[in-house]
């Protein structure tokens, strides 16, 4: 049922949605390695959470006692997530606006961002203000942000403002996914270490210099 909801909602308004399918579960599984070693008191913030698909894995207390914050825009998915995912604070309401739905005591807490939003269809100026609010919380709390989408993706914006670690693992599906990973250089000694314990083949991903990241 779920898997059809989103597919309508996409065939409704296929920008918001963003694709025609959930995130597979072999993506969804990278959101472990760097989950599992932050507290009660730390909070993963997702910022469009859709049906769920990658709110399970954020919420998967086996891994990591974090509490959850989820932001998602379209009305049904905000029901379907708050009956699939009791102890997970869901907020409805536009990304754009991170700021002001989050409290500045709630923002400081956080240790990692899940977005799976496609960036490269929302129009430049909500994207930018995203992506400029995502990058206050990496700077400030030296936290990475893993971004689930169809495309290696790397914001000028990014650039600007000083992430200098990017890498991009690409997923085998349809249609395939890619898992951008994003940091500031006072975060890469843990975002490094990381990486290093999660299965990048040469084959799949690559680690890439600014100059060759997809700037939009």
């Amino acid at each position: 049922m779920t898997k059809m909801m989103f597919f309508l909602n996409w065939l409704k308004n296929p920008i918001k949605t963003g694709t025609f399918r959930e995130i597979p579960k072999k993506a969804g599984k990278h959101i472990l390695h760097f989950s599992q070693n932050l507290s009660q008191n730390d909070i993963i913030l997702e910022i469009g959470g859709g049906s769920g698909s990658l709110t399970k894995y954020i919420n998967n207390k086996a891994y990591s006692s974090a509490q959850s914050i989820c932001i998602e825009i379209n009305d049904s998915f905000c029901k379907v997530l708050r009956k699939k995912f009791e102890n997970v604070k869901i907020i409805q309401g536009n990304a754009a606006d991170l700021s002001e739905i989050i409290s500045p005591e709630e923002m400081s807490r956080v240790r990692l961002i899940i977005s799976s939003i496609p960036f490269l269809l929302i129009n430049k100026a909500e994207r930018n203000k995203i992506l400029n609010q995502c990058s206050d919380i990496m700077e400030s709390n030296l936290c990475p942000m893993l971004h689930f989408s169809y495309t290696s993706f790397y914001s000028n914006v990014f650039k600007n403002r000083g992430v200098v670690d990017f890498l991009s693992k690409k997923i085998k599906s349809f249609p395939t996914v890619h898992v951008n990973h994003y940091s500031y250089k006072n975060c890469s000694e843990a975002f490094s270490s990381i990486v290093k314990g999660m299965d990048f083949s040469e084959e799949n991903s690559q680690k890439k210099e600014i100059k060759e990241g997809k700037t939009k």
